[in-house]
């Protein structure tokens, strides 16, 4: 399913091609948009200064649009570094030594919504926090 998704990534005229341009250059999936509101929740989600972008979609197909972002970033060299409930974490180290987080996340605005339905509107949620503690890495026994 995941490799569907890529295979069938296509641009629509007037929208951007990659997602945060210039940061992460993550494929713009067909059926997603940009959500620039979040559903109402960008406040409550974003922190300042931090890059983030909101991708809207029908919930049906919020949770393989998320992961199939996770495989882009495995793609380009972030590594599993947890997850829960509706976010999974992703971290890389750059070549100066420090690290990055990347979260992405599927979600709905549940508190308008507490019932949804297949084709109410959902959003991935990515989001970079570009200079965290490195995770330490503990050899294998």
């Amino acid at each position: 399913m995941i490799v569907a998704l890529f295979a069938a990534a296509t641009m629509v005229q007037g929208s951007p091609t990659v997602v945060m341009p210039g940061v992460l250059d993550f494929p713009m999936l067909e059926g997603v948009q940009p959500a620039p509101d979040c559903l109402g929740l960008r406040e409550t989600l974003a922190e300042d200064g931090e890059a983030f972008e909101c991708l809207g979609a029908p919930l049906s197909r919020v949770n393989d649009l998320a992961f199939a972002y996770v495989r882009a970033a495995s793609e380009r060299g972030w590594t599993d570094a947890g997850g829960a409930g509706i976010a999974l974490w992703m971290t890389r180290v750059l070549p100066d030594g420090k690290c990055q987080r990347l979260t992405i996340a599927g979600m709905w605005d549940f508190e308008r919504t507490p019932r949804p339905r297949p084709n109410d509107p959902g959003i991935v949620v990515i989001s970079l926090d570009p200079d965290i503690r490195c995770p330490v890495l503990r050899p294998a026994e």
